[in-house]
């Protein structure tokens, strides 16, 4: 029998040995591992309870590049001219359809009455600027031999719901020239055009467009019935929506964790090891988050799914940390001397390899896309968050739970008896199989780059590109963009000349080649500026007479027509408003350099 004491003795030297072994920071952490686990529970705490906070960003400047010459040249143009913005606002329009017959009906108008009166009163809506037939904003106007005419479409002191007077809408809607627009091409639906406020006038703070969508949606839930339907667009509503699946996306992503849960074990076949591993990339979510709010940033369109590359980052990792351990265990190893040796073996190439990671997520920092940037600041924080939790936590939590023999047993096992797909991948190492798979690769890499030539860049489909094709949103949108003239993808074009001299005659007649020039340009729906609202606008003063369809020559008239009849002068920035079929693509393309050559 051996003796006790110097077992004893060799034991401790070992301890010892292990104890005074490998680099400072290893020594630093494993010689004082309680202390490290309680700083990660309060760092967990802490930027847990950060993370609670974490608030969707879908701020709209950050969609595109604000460095772009376009947009610095729009934003000179409005600080110029005197505008804040594009003067296009932000709207939503409501469609109020019917399934049989048409709008000139009593339920169908009293139930636009309702809606109208209800969403007028919602938190966010500017009253005053909302437009529907009930409302007088909306109006027809006629020339006639006694001069003007003209009134709202209904007039709610005179309707009295009589087929009288439901011809008289009628009428007044084909002289509104709000067919197409306010009112469906085939007198099916007309719309509620809501102008929303950017702040709650109630409380003052930035307006919650999640809570305004979920008014809209009671409003919606409240008046469609089977021979009612209403169809809502807008970016605020298409937002929200955006922001709704947010939710969606959480539950996917329990779904995914318990897949992976799953998965893990079966290839490691270990409770503690998988529970470990698991924990530790959970923390890093939970830490990423928690740091990206106390940055000041939110979760944005594309940042959303960052959480989900972190948590996958994490498992693979830790799945290498964990057969290192495995490996050093079933060497005869105790499990803290396993995890020291794990750490010593893979912390330096485990860095390295992080490193190259969040190096590779922060060069989108030089895209200036605001969505873009933040997507990689979130990717290189998470990142960074899990050299940490991986390469520090996960090694000091197995010293303590250790591996279970059965993950042992299996490591081993498969050590011993590969497996046939393992075996099939390792035949690729030998130098005839590798010249075929490189032959492959070469043949599939041509191939690549031939088909490559018909790539498309930017949305191939109609609507909003963030939400599926057979979302409401989209459906909704469809319906307007199928049954009304108007288009959802506007342009919006700007002139400018030297000071007093936006109304030469000269300059708005260039305007109204250019406006004819866009006019026949595939793609372009319509176009609105200045040149052609004189022309129009003299037709009107000149009792509708169309020989008059044409710019008057003297500057003074020109202005006076331009100003819709007004004394007050124009700004000092022509736009041209352009409606456009879609927003693929080729058609962008085709108007700028329709623009640029004109230019």
């Amino acid at each position: 029998m051996a003796n006790p004491g110097k077992i004893n003795k060799g034991m401790l030297a070992m301890k010892d040995d292990a104890h005074n072994n490998g680099s400072m920071i290893e020594r630093i952490l494993f010689n004082n591992r309680i202390l490290v686990l309680l700083l990660f529970a309060l760092a967990t705490l802490a930027l847990g309870y950060n993370a609670t906070k974490v608030r969707p960003d879908i701020d709209l400047t950050k969609m595109v590049p604000q460095g772009h010459e376009y947009l610095q040249n729009a934003r000179k143009v409005f600080e110029e001219s005197g505008r804040a913005d594009t003067g296009t606002g932000s709207v939503v329009r409501i469609a109020v359809a019917v399934e049989q017959g048409d709008i000139f009906s009593t339920s169908y108008l009293e139930s636009l009455r309702k809606i109208s009166d209800e969403v007028s009163l919602l938190s966010g809506v500017d009253t005053g600027g909302l437009l529907s037939l009930w409302t007088p904003g909306l109006n027809w106007i006629a020339v006639t031999e006694d001069g003007f005419e003209g009134g709202p479409i209904i007039d709610s002191s005179l309707y009295d719901g009589s087929e009288a007077y439901m011809a008289e809408i009628r009428e007044n809607i084909l002289k509104s020239g709000h067919l197409g627009s306010f009112i469906a091409n085939d007198f099916k639906s007309s719309i509620i055009s809501i102008p929303v406020l950017e702040t709650n006038p109630e409380t003052g703070e930035k307006l919650n467009i999640q809570d305004f969508s979920r008014q809209l949606e009671g409003v919606r839930a409240k008046y469609q019935a089977d021979n009612l339907q209403i169809k809502i667009i807008g970016d605020v509503k298409k937002f929200a929506d955006l922001t709704d699946g947010f939710m969606s996306i959480a539950a996917f992503f329990a779904v995914a964790f318990l897949i992976t849960a799953a998965l893990l074990y079966y290839y490691s076949r270990g409770t503690k090891s998988t529970i470990a591993t698991l924990l530790c990339s959970i923390i890093a979510v939970i830490w990423q988050l928690g740091i990206l709010v106390l940055f000041g940033y939110g979760v944005g369109v594309f940042s959303v799914l960052v959480p989900f590359l972190i948590f996958a980052i994490g498992i693979s990792h830790g799945v290498q940390i964990i057969n290192a351990i495995i490996r050093e265990a079933s060497a005869g190893k105790s499990s803290y001397e396993a995890a020291r040796i794990s750490f010593r073996q893979l912390v330096k190439p485990g860095i390295i390899a992080l490193i190259s990671d969040g190096m590779g997520f922060a060069t989108l920092l030089v895209i200036d896309v605001g969505v873009i940037q933040d997507l990689a600041v979130a990717a290189s924080v998470g990142v960074a968050v899990l050299i940490l939790t991986n390469l520090v936590l996960l090694p000091i939590l197995i010293s303590y739970g250790g591996v279970t023999p059965k993950a042992i047993q299996h490591a081993e096992m498969k050590s011993a008896k590969p497996g046939n797909l393992i075996d099939f991948f390792s035949r690729f190492t030998e130098s005839k199989a590798a010249a075929i798979s490189i032959g492959i690769a070469i043949a599939g890499a041509a191939v690549g780059i031939y088909l490559s030539q018909g790539l498309k860049i930017g949305d191939l489909d109609k609507g909003a590109p963030e939400l599926r094709a057979n979302s409401v949103y989209n459906q909704d949108n469809d319906y307007i963009t199928t049954n009304f003239s108007t288009s959802t993808d506007e342009m919006l074009i700007f002139v400018t000349n030297g000071p007093g001299m936006a109304t030469s005659y000269k300059k708005i007649d260039l305007l109204n080649r250019f406006e004819w020039v866009l006019q026949n340009t595939p793609g372009v729906q319509s176009v609105q500026s200045d040149a052609s609202k004189a022309k129009f606008t003299r037709i009107a003063f000149n009792e509708g007479n169309l020989k008059m369809l044409a710019l008057p020559r003297v500057e003074k008239t020109l202005t006076y027509y331009i100003s819709g009849g007004s004394t007050l002068g124009v700004e000092s920035a022509l736009f041209l408003k352009v409606e456009l079929s879609d927003h693929k693509e080729e058609t962008l393309q085709r108007v700028v350099t329709a623009v640029e050559q004109f230019a």
